[in-house]
């Protein structure tokens, strides 16, 4: 029904914390902004796996989700574009690869990155680890490494490649204090380029085990 799309889209769009990519919006209606079909249903189906029953009540800040259910999570152009914004490691915005993202407008022709669906999936995963409680805002420190090693969970950790990008900037400056090297991979200023050197798993882990 295209009224009870209409309407649900605009109560959509009324929540400052929703992000709402361009792509999403119905092109065949002109007159005003409704999201397609598929979206809506995707978008349903992903605050369902949240315990979210009421559109205005949802949380840019948190995630609340068991990681059997990330798949449709993810699977909303919506909920993986408010995801992105709203995630911030050591309270910087998310970095990532650029093979990892998508450079897009939101509907009200704002430039803005979703991170794909396979690097949210294990950026989630990470962001578990760093933050059971599900905050979207966490720290990242050789601390925080250490532990998820100890438990068994840095292989997990990072499997995202951002926060690979992260960690290896991270141990760079702990090892070489005096470089005077600064992050240049931050979101959503900038984007890095694929050739970007990052530290493989094995070599940040064969780091970490030497600090615990």
């Amino acid at each position: 029904s295209y009224v009870i799309r209409s309407t649900i889209s605009k109560e959509l769009l009324d929540v400052d914390a929703v992000t709402v990519p361009k792509e999403v919006i119905d092109n065949d209606i002109s007159d005003c902004k409704v999201l397609t079909k598929t979206e809506l249903k995707s978008f349903f189906k992903a605050i369902d796996t949240m315990g979210i029953s009421n559109i205005s009540n949802i949380d840019a800040n948190s995630l609340s989700v068991d990681e059997n259910d990330t798949g449709k999570l993810v699977a909303s152009d919506v909920m993986r574009a408010t995801i992105t914004k709203n995630i911030s490691i050591n309270d910087e915005s998310v970095y990532a690869l650029k093979s990892d993202v998508t450079v897009t407008k939101d509907v009200d022709g704002n430039n803005i990155l979703v991170l794909n669906e396979t690097e949210l999936t294990n950026m989630i995963s990470s962001l578990n680890i760093l933050a059971p409680n599900g905050s979207l805002s966490v720290g990242l420190d050789i601390t925080a490494l250490v532990s998820a090693l100890q438990n068994g969970k840095l292989d997990t950790l990072l499997s995202s490649n951002a926060i690979r990008i992260i960690v290896s900037d991270l141990l760079d400056s702990i090892l070489y204090p005096a470089s005077g090297n600064e992050t240049v991979y931050k979101l959503p200023n900038s984007i890095v380029e694929e050739q970007v050197t990052t530290m493989s798993k094995q070599e940040i882990i064969n780091i970490v085990s030497i600090y615990s």
